[in-house]
C-alpha cells in the first residue's frame, strides 16, 4: 500500500494531504432552499430536515448549536408542520374583498410597489394589478413536504450549513444575506422562494450588514 501511495504522490505531483482529503468522504453539508417555509422558522426547518438523516447530536455539531435547543426545535418543527397540514386539508375559509387568490388554509400575501420591475416573475398563481401589486398564495403545506425529504433536485439552490454556525447572526438574516451576496437574488426573489414579506427580508439583510 505505502508503495502505491508513494506512486501516486510522484505521479501526479500531490502531497499526503492531497492524498488524505481525496480519501475522506465528503460531508452532506448543504440543504435544498425550498426547505425554508413561512410556517418554521429557519433554524427549525434547518432542524427538521436533518433529522431525516441525522442524529441530534451530529446536527448540534453541524449548527454548533447546544443538543438541548435542537431537540427543542426538532419538536416544534414536527409539530407546526403537523399543524400546517392539517390546516390545509381544511376546508377553505370565506375570502375577503381584497384577496385576490387564498391559501390553502385561508390566507393570502400581498406585496406591493411601485415598480413592476421590483417584480420580473410574479409566481405562478399571483395576481398583478395596475399598481403593481400582487398576492401570492402561501401553498407552502405542499412544499413542506420538501423537509421529509434527504434529497433534491439538482438544479436546486443550495445552502451551505457554514453559515448558520455564528450564532451572533440570526439564521433568518445569514440565509438572506447569503441569497442576496452569493446567489445574487433580489428580495423579492428571496421572499418568493422562503414565503415571506419582501420588506421583511430587506429588513433582515439591513440588520445582517450592521
Amino acid at each position: 500500500m505505502r508503495e502505491e501511495l508513494t506512486w501516486l504522490k510522484q505521479r501526479f505531483s500531490v502531497t499526503d494531504d492531497d492524498l488524505l482529503a481525496a480519501l475522506t468522504p465528503v460531508e452532506d453539508d448543504a440543504v435544498p432552499l425550498s426547505i425554508f417555509v413561512p410556517e418554521l422558522g429557519v433554524l427549525e426547518a434547518l432542524a427538521h430536515h436533518l433529522v431525516a438523516t441525522r442524529t441530534l447530536s451530529e446536527i448540534a455539531r453541524l449548527l454548533d448549536r447546544q443538543y438541548s435547543t435542537i431537540a427543542s426545535t426538532v419538536r416544534n418543527a414536527r409539530r407546526k408542520s403537523v399543524a400546517a397540514r392539517s390546516a390545509a386539508a381544511a376546508p377553505l375559509a370565506p375570502s375577503n374583498k381584497d384577496a385576490d387568490v387564498r391559501a390553502p388554509f385561508g390566507k393570502a400575501v400581498a406585496f406591493q410597489s411601485s415598480e413592476i420591475s421590483d417584480f420580473p416573475n410574479p409566481p405562478e398563481g399571483a395576481t398583478l394589478s395596475r399598481k403593481h401589486s400582487f398576492k401570492i398564495p402561501l401553498r407552502s403545506p405542499l412544499r413542506a413536504a420538501a423537509t421529509d425529504k434527504s434529497t433534491f433536485s439538482s438544479g436546486e439552490i443550495l445552502i451551505p450549513l457554514s453559515i448558520f454556525r455564528d450564532r451572533a447572526t440570526a439564521p433568518l438574516q445569514a440565509l438572506v444575506k447569503h441569497l442576496r451576496e452569493n446567489e445574487r437574488m433580489r428580495f423579492a426573489a428571496i421572499a418568493r422562494a422562503t414565503g415571506r414579506d419582501p420588506r421583511v427580508i430587506s429588513a433582515t439583510y439591513k440588520e445582517a450588514r450592521r
